[in-house]
């Protein structure tokens, strides 16, 4: 069973990873729709860029696909069915960072609204009404603030220790990365140093240095097991 990435929950998770099947069931006619669609929800435009690249293949697939050339139009064909099989597995891979991106920005918008109502009434006296109070605006807030202040300077912390809350409050993490490193970390255990830090997030080397003075790893101690013959010996 898939685990959960987000606190929405795995039905709202499936919900809006439905932008999926235009690479799994369209055998790459469709594939880049993909990552145009999420490119536009999220705003980040590198998945426009993969959308373009997943693109040509389609295109050359339908100039040649009735060329006199065989070698060429099989060439091309094979070109084309690649391209599929690598675009089903690249959506599988950025559907979590998709979620996250995703969960923040929604919990961004509710704390929008939240704050202009408030200021309506405050300006209008109008008394306000208790709000459900959202599983993730804390940390919404944190992420929202850190777009538009410049934040504080904090003590380095923990990564294998540090709660969600502390991570994204750091400068150089956020929101979104410190969901994923504590969904990395939950799924496969504590980080042993830097470089596995880097290597089980896949980071950049230039981001991983700019992290470096905000993050420390303390250092894991595994307990030793007891030897099965360990232990009193009783003379009968």
């Amino acid at each position: 069973m898939a685990r959960q990435i987000t606190s929405k929950g795995k039905v709202w998770e499936y919900t809006h990873s439905i932008w999926m099947l235009w690479a799994f069931l369209t055998v790459g006619i469709f594939n880049y729709i993909s990552f145009f669609y999420i490119s536009y929800r999220t705003k980040q435009w590198k998945w426009t860029i993969w959308g373009i690249v997943y693109t040509l293949p389609f295109t050359l697939m339908m100039i040649f696909v009735d060329s006199k050339n065989e070698a060429l139009a099989t060439f091309v064909s094979f070109l084309y069915f690649v391209s599929w099989i690598i675009s089903v597995v690249h959506v599988i891979k950025i559907r979590t960072e998709y979620l996250l991106r995703i969960e923040a920005l929604e919990s961004m918008e509710v704390l929008m609204r939240d704050t202009m109502k408030k200021q309506i009434n405050k300006e209008y006296n109008i008394p306000e009404r208790p709000s459900k109070p959202n599983p993730v605006s804390g940390d919404a807030e944190k992420f929202f603030k850190g777009v538009n202040e410049q934040k504080i300077l904090l003590d380095p912390v923990d990564i294998n220790l540090a709660t969600e809350q502390e991570l994204s409050a750091q400068p150089a993490i956020g929101l979104i990365l410190a969901k994923k490193i504590v969904a990395v970390r939950n799924e496969s255990g504590a980080f042993s140093s830097l470089e596995d830090f880097g290597l089980r997030l896949s980071l950049k080397p230039h981001i991983l240095e700019k992290m470096s003075s905000h993050i420390y790893i303390s250092s894991i101690k595994k307990e030793e097991p007891l030897h099965p013959n360990s232990g009193r010996v009783v003379d009968f």
